[in-house]
């Protein structure tokens, strides 16, 4: 991320590329409050452009990580169907399996 850190340590305006888009906005809402040194020019601070990489590290349970970013996905897009639960499922020669579902 290519990040404006004003004269009072503040990010400002921010741009950058991710492996996968559903990253950017999640790495832009983790660096906007952190407090960054601004740059000095003759020992008084001024604004400056830097970089800064943001990692994403998924461990064994990364449903976590993956359930946050899945906040920053397009909200329009088709949600995807539930499984029928097992227990649901038609067993062939299972009486109750042939009676009309109750939907109410």
């Amino acid at each position: 991320m290519t990040v404006e850190v004003g004269a009072n340590g503040r990010a400002g305006k921010m741009t950058g590329e991710c492996t996968h888009q559903v990253f950017l906005e999640p790495s832009m809402a983790c660096l906007v409050p952190q407090t960054y040194l601004p740059a000095l020019k003759n020992d008084k601070p001024v604004g400056a452009t830097g970089d800064i990489v943001v990692e994403y590290w998924m461990g064994e349970q990364s449903s976590p990580i993956l359930d946050f970013l899945s906040l920053f996905q397009n909200p329009k897009s088709k949600p995807q169907p539930k499984p029928e639960p097992e227990l649901c499922k038609s067993r062939p020669g299972d009486l109750i399996s042939n009676l009309e579902r109750f939907y109410g």
